[in-house]
């Protein structure tokens, strides 16, 4: 820069500098599938990478073969207890590898998941609760008695057996045979005002969406090691 240029009109950065900072480094497009689900993808990997580690909190790891499975088996439970398409099931746990299992479960099975912070106060999630009337709750036992009393079946999900990936052959069989189904009705109802859905269908469509494109992202990469995820 010479002393007749007005620091606003120099260019600090030469050509090659600028495209690389402006163009390269931004060219962080990604072809997404629109017709595939986050389950879809996690029993993708779970087909091309079995092994490999999904996720990874604090000493405790599942690989991909194990997330679906665990997932499948956890969905075939909410099916028995009555959960299908459009069903409230609430999850209420840590953060930990059981609320990834359970949120997938409650996708694979057809339901609408319902948030329930734990660290919400006991009058909060008693509202809640009685504002959605979820047919089931998911939940960890430290957590059993902070939560309010409620008509929903409790399923402690850290108490669950689960079997090993090659027993639940059927059970994902189930799964994907009942899946399409559940998720067209979900689509058709989207939008559709109700007296106690249209929250969850909000939320069940914003997972959907923002959790498989966070996972399609995460492809090219050994794991998903946070599972802070999006926010």
């Amino acid at each position: 820069m010479n002393q007749t240029e007005v620091p606003s009109q120099s260019n600090l950065l030469s050509a090659a500098e600028r495209r690389q900072l402006l163009e390269e480094w931004n060219a962080t497009e990604l072809e997404l599938p629109k017709a595939s689900r986050i389950d879809e993808l996690i029993e993708q990997r779970a087909q091309e990478t079995a092994e490999d580690p999904a996720l990874i909190c604090r000493d405790r790891q599942l690989s991909y073969s194990e997330l679906n499975a665990r997932a499948n088996q956890l969905a075939s439970r909410l099916r028995n207890l009555g959960v299908e398409a459009e069903t409230l099931v609430g999850i209420c746990v840590e953060r930990s590898l059981e609320m990834v299992v359970g949120l997938l479960a409650i996708v694979k099975s057809g339901g609408a998941y319902v948030p329930l912070d734990p660290a919400y106060p006991k009058e909060r999630l008693a509202f809640m609760l009685e504002d959605s009337k979820p047919l089931v709750v998911l939940t960890q036992t430290p957590l059993l008695d902070a939560l309010p009393k409620t008509t929903a079946h409790m399923l402690c999900v850290d108490k669950l057996g689960f079997e090993s990936s090659s027993d639940c052959s059927s059970q994902h069989k189930e799964a994907q045979n009942s899946k399409k189904e559940q998720h067209e009705a979900n689509e058709r109802s989207a939008g559709r005002p109700g007296p106690q859905q249209p929250r969850s269908e909000k939320g069940c469509e914003i997972f959907s969406r923002r959790w498989h494109n966070w996972a399609r992202c995460g492809l090219g990469r050994p794991a998903l090691r946070s599972l802070a995820g999006p926010d």
